[in-house]
């Protein structure tokens, strides 16, 4: 009868260290990978908001200043072919004359007549260089551009959170 050799038959089942090594090395590859991966998806996910804050912010202001323009009797500032921080109108309810769109500590505000004024950004944004033109001629009805930038308020120093746009538009009088 043939005979193995005792240490062929005293071999156990298991994993040497080499394989336990490598699989250690597998394991944490996959796991810094996933860990990137996530980190690239939450600073995208955060870029997106910053970048939707401003401009919702800045489409919905511009929205209703061009709006309220449009709506308007008469520019009253700035005067045809000047270029001005502020915008006033004279507005057909008379207790609301003027109205206003300025810009106060970073904040574009609405006032009517000599009521309280009505923040129309919040404080995520910051509004800088508020430029309105008028460009009408002495004969025409009026019109008038203006144009605003929006820069996001970050409490962070990370550079993706940093984000600045421009808006712009024209508005004539009815």
């Amino acid at each position: 009868m043939l005979r193995f050799s005792s240490s062929a038959q005293k071999r156990e089942q298991g994993f040497t260290l080499l394989e336990v090594l490598l699989g250690i090395a597998i394991a944490a590859f996959v796991i810094a990978a996933l860990t990137g991966l996530l980190v690239l998806l939450l600073q995208s996910r955060e870029r997106n908001a910053v970048v939707a804050e401003v401009e919702q912010q800045g489409e919905y202001a511009l929205a209703l200043v061009l709006q309220e323009a449009r709506n308007a009797d008469a520019f009253l500032l700035p005067v045809s072919g000047q270029t001005a921080t502020s915008l006033s109108v004279d507005v057909e309810d008379a207790s609301l004359d003027p109205l206003r769109f300025y810009v106060e500590e970073g904040v574009l505000k609405m006032q009517e007549g000599t009521g309280d004024s009505v923040a129309l950004t919040n404080d995520r944004v910051t509004v800088s260089s508020l430029s309105v033109r008028n460009l009408a001629a002495d004969s025409s009805p009026g019109t008038v551009r203006v144009s605003f930038e929006l820069e996001y308020v970050s409490s962070s120093d990370v550079q993706s959170y940093a984000y600045t746009s421009t808006f712009a538009g024209s508005a004539t009088l009815r």
